[in-house]
């Protein structure tokens, strides 16, 4: 189903494309009046039958009601005319419109009686009169439709009363607001998530009609405006209530504005939240968020949740890429910071200043032939700078009145904390869990015992011993001061954006540009791997689910010898490139083993499947698949990281701004 959505930038558009993030948003099409004028009948026509539209969502208004007092002819434009030709458009490809109206059809009476859907409209100015002409116009042309009258619409984009509130009460020493306005404010985003259902579920074909949607409560401007003041901690400003009088307007406004919400409820079986529910944002620092797993985990959360403020702090070292992220930089709910978390004093103060609620710890050093070269640099990062980010956010939540309520840190760790497993079987028995891969010899574990979490820790490089240090540094803070801690242990990630000093990408490019594969030993190395945006799913889960003080194991279900996980690659490289499979084959090398390589990890989640319901998304080869074609798609993403372009991206993108 192709989907029509007007007014796309504005801030019940862009909720809707953010409920697009996370549906079929390939059938939507999103507008704004600069793409499609919409006053323009023909040209709404062509766009309806040229796309084979069957639902428009008309969010385009003419919405500044002081302004459209001055500018009444070009409101009814777009207020009622443009809305008109929507109609028929979508009536003659026998589609449905969804119309976004306002309270403002109502006038100033009944005072203190929530208007429903069948009272009559008597607007008292220009705004809405037009919209109640759109809603007319919707009703002449005889088109299935729906229409959604809401009250005092908000959201996180563009500029509007809670940013502008924010501001003010950030920077004005006194503030007048008005305490006779009495209304419900309406969350955007609510409203989107409201109309998504609706439309997944098809319900929009048998309910047509006019609902009522506004969260729930009732409160006036200076309630409002006293509730986001507090919530962001601006107590400096005086707040004081004032009378509507006090402030000149060319409308009357409705001094009641609420709305009946009993029909949208009982149609549609919908749950309505409270109206401070929204404003309670919850602020996120994830660290390490430019690195491979870090990007994932950042995009997902920014993307899926608008309503939380996510902030990626990461100081940008080797293997730290900004244009990781270069498709989310300019969201509004994102915030880079470069800092060095071994800086206490600068983490402290951006953990008050951010009022953080949760940390996502994955900021580490990461590759062991690196830390075998240089241990201290692993030690200074990965302990010291784990405590040092522990200490600060103790040092802040112990100092609100509710100290640890609702906050939450989350530290990712490796399986390599657990040291190796042998292999007891080479030819492989029998696994505990079913494994995703299709050849016999992946459908076997190669040994008896796995990894639980409850297995002793056992590392065995300067990189797991490091790890192991702050894994244990988590769990005392929690068992010490009561900080609500979750660790969770993860085995070999593999997808875009990974550095290509690790093998699935170096071996990626390697053959790309016929370069050597080095194989270390004789490549019978055994790890269990897992698409790392499965991982990313994993923590989304358990940072919202998860039981604090536990730790969580997090694996792919997938054991693979390195040589065989090899050969894959090269299959499929071949392959994508129009060679012959196995092709590359001999460009494989054998190297002399790393000093202390484990020969065996083998992740068990069953209790992470059990208890929260995860399990990996993708068979094993669909995933080197979708990897693969990634990198070959986005060869000057990796001709950046090998030429160390990348490094600039930081100076470019952020360093004047």
């Amino acid at each position: 189903m192709k989907i029509l959505v007007t007014g796309a930038n504005g801030q019940l558009g862009n909720c809707l494309r953010n409920c697009s993030e996370r549906g079929s948003k390939d059938n939507y099409i999103f507008t704004d009046v600069a793409e499609l004028d919409i006053t323009n009948a023909e040209a709404v026509k062509r766009m309806v039958k040229d796309n084979d539209i069957e639902l428009i969502i008309n969010c385009a208004a003419y919405t500044n009601v002081d302004k459209a007092e001055d500018d009444a002819e070009f409101a009814e434009t777009l207020n009622s005319d443009a809305v008109r030709n929507l109609a028929e458009a979508i009536k003659d490809n026998d589609g449905t419109l969804i119309h976004i109206s306002t309270d403002y059809v109502f006038g100033k009476e009944p005072y203190n009686v929530p208007c429903r859907e069948d009272q009559k409209g008597t607007p008292t100015g220009v705004y809405g009169m037009t919209k109640l002409h759109g809603e007319q116009a919707i009703a002449a042309s005889g088109v299935k439709s729906l229409i959604f009258r809401t009250a005092w619409l908000y959201s996180e984009y563009g500029k509007n009363f809670v940013k502008t509130m924010l501001s003010l009460t950030s920077t004005k020493p006194t503030l007048k607001v008005v305490f006779d306005q009495t209304g419900t404010p309406t969350y955007a985003q609510d409203l989107a998530d409201t109309i998504f259902d609706i439309i997944e579920n098809r319900r929009y074909k048998d309910n047509e009609g006019i609902y009522h949607y506004s969260n729930e409560g009732v409160c006036s401007w200076y309630d409002f405006t006293k509730m986001i003041a507090e919530i962001a901690g601006n107590d400096t400003c005086d707040i004081q209530p004032c009378h509507s009088d006090e402030f000149p307007s060319k409308v009357t406004r409705p001094s009641y504005s609420v709305l009946d919400k009993t029909k949208i409820k009982e149609t549609f079986g919908i749950k309505v939240p409270y109206w401070t529910d929204s404003l309670k944002t919850c602020n996120i620092i994830i660290t390490g968020g430019a690195g491979f797993i870090g990007s994932h985990v950042v995009r997902l959360f920014v993307n899926k949740y608008p309503d939380y403020h996510i902030i990626n702090v990461d100081k940008l070292t080797y293997a730290g890429n900004l244009a990781n992220l270069a498709d989310i930089e300019n969201k509004p709910n994102y915030t880079f910071i470069k800092a060095d978390i071994c800086d206490f004093d600068r983490m402290l103060e951006l953990i008050r200043q951010h009022n953080i609620d949760g940390i996502i710890h994955l900021a580490a050093e990461s590759h062991v032939d690196r830390s075998i070269k240089d241990p201290f640099t692993f030690a200074k990062t990965n302990v010291m700078g784990t405590l040092s980010l522990l200490q600060a956010a103790k040092v802040h939540w112990e100092s609100l009145p509710e100290k640890y309520e609702g906050k939450k840190f989350y530290h990712i760790s490796t399986d390599e904390v657990y040291g190796a497993l042998e292999l007891t079987n080479p030819e492989g028995i029998e696994s505990p869990f079913t494994t995703t891969a299709s050849s016999k010899e992946h459908h076997h574990a190669y040994g008896s015992e796995f990894f639980l979490e409850t297995t002793k820790y056992n590392p065995h490089s300067p990189y797991s011993a490091s790890k192991a240090s702050s894994d244990h540094f988590v769990r005392a803070y929690h068992d010490t001061y009561g900080m609500p801690t979750i660790v969770t242990n993860c085995s070999n990630n593999y997808g875009p954006y990974q550095f290509p000093e690790k093998l699935i990408p170096l071996f990626i490019n390697n053959i790309r540009h016929r370069k050597p594969l080095p194989v270390y030993g004789k490549g019978e190395n055994v790890r269990d791997w897992l698409y790392v945006v499965d991982h990313a799913r994993a923590i989304d889960l358990i940072f919202h689910k998860g039981n604090v003080a536990e730790t969580y194991n997090i694996g792919g279900f997938n054991e693979w010898k390195n040589i065989d996980i090899i050969k894959v690659v090269i299959r499929t490289v071949d392959r994508l490139l129009g060679n012959p499979e196995g092709h590359s084959d001999e460009l494989i090398t054998y190297v002399t083993d790393r000093a202390g390589h484990d020969l065996r990890y083998a992740i068990d989640s069953r209790k992470l499947q059990k208890e929260l319901g995860w399990e990996p998304s993708l068979q094993f080869e669909e995933g080197i698949e979708k990897t693969v074609r990634w990198y070959l798609d986005n060869q000057a993403w990796m001709d950046n990281i090998t030429s160390g372009e990348y490094e600039r991206y930081y100076d470019d993108m952020y360093k004047n701004r």
